[in-house]
């Protein structure tokens, strides 16, 4: 398994090609003048392509996803040293992203989310598709002694968020694919996902006056239930108990999106009251 920019930009030009032999002559002679243009425009991905210290940081990247897939290939799980590989194939993802931030002219601010997950994510879809015998959901193998109370998780956009492990100080980056919350008729986020999402905009809980409750409430509590122990590995309820909070109020810590940016402040006094011997909050919202 190799993850190669060049194997790329090749099936690109073969999917042109075909496309090509379809078009009429008037029509190619104005798309080859069209292409000569875009052509000057690849030279600088072209020689980033090139450069030897770009090229190390794709070897770096390929090393390491080898040893993930190995790791993953023999425990059909994301064990606590997988995940710690993650975390250095995100670092190494994120610093190959700025070379072609700067050939692209991406600002910075949008780098991470532009370039390092999407190949992030791509680079974890390759990993799987190397092991035939891991189902799509690539569950997470913890220690058992891992409670929910032990999982923070940040929503960063509507498809993905950074989950953190605090017992074990293991981060990872996840999206609702990893987590098994795809619709695979669309490719879109399923209904348990939405309410996640709706979970972490209302403080990670909803009662039936909550604006995202529904006749299904109670059914979407249970598929969410069923897919996050399934996905971390702990067969006990992430939920707390119905009768006590007279709510669906998640053990784990949920962060939406608009919080983290937002309202941080609120967030790090939550932890500074609930978790300062384990957790450093400030380190959670400006970390990646």
């Amino acid at each position: 398994m190799r993850i190669n920019l060049q194997d790329i930009i090749a099936s690109m030009e073969r999917s042109v090609q075909m496309y090509n032999s379809l078009l009429p002559k008037s029509e190619l002679e104005r798309i080859s003048q069209m292409a000569e243009t875009v052509a000057k425009s690849f030279d600088p991905v072209i020689q980033m392509i090139q450069n030897p210290a770009f090229q190390r940081q794709m070897q770096e990247i390929n090393r390491i996803a080898e040893n993930i897939r190995k790791s993953v290939e023999q425990s059909h799980a994301l064990t606590l040293p997988a995940l710690r590989m993650m975390e250095e194939l995100y670092g190494t993802v994120d610093k190959a992203s700025e070379d072609i931030a700067s050939t692209y002219s991406i600002p910075e601010a949008m780098r991470e989310e532009v370039i390092t997950r999407p190949i992030f994510s791509e680079t974890k879809l390759k990993i799987r598709k190397g092991i035939p015998s891991v189902k799509k959901i690539l569950p997470l193998s913890l220690p058992k002694n891992t409670c929910w109370e032990d999982i923070q998780m940040r929503f960063v956009d509507p498809h993905t968020v950074f989950i953190k492990i605090t017992k074990h100080e293991a981060k990872i980056t996840a999206d609702y694919r990893d987590m098994g919350m795809q619709d695979l008729r669309s490719d879109s986020p399923n209904a348990q996902w939405i309410f996640l999402r709706g979970l972490a905009d209302y403080n990670n809980e909803v009662t039936w006056n909550t604006p995202i409750a529904s006749v299904s409430l109670k059914k979407q509590k249970q598929l969410l239930s069923d897919c996050l122990k399934k996905y971390f590995g702990i067969d006990s309820d992430p939920f707390q108990m119905y009768r006590k909070e007279k709510s669906y109020r998640l053990k784990l810590f949920l962060v939406s999106n608009k919080q983290a940016k937002d309202e941080t402040s609120d967030t790090e006094k939550y932890f500074e009251e609930n978790a300062p011997e384990v957790y450093d909050s400030k380190e959670f919202f400006n970390d990646n």
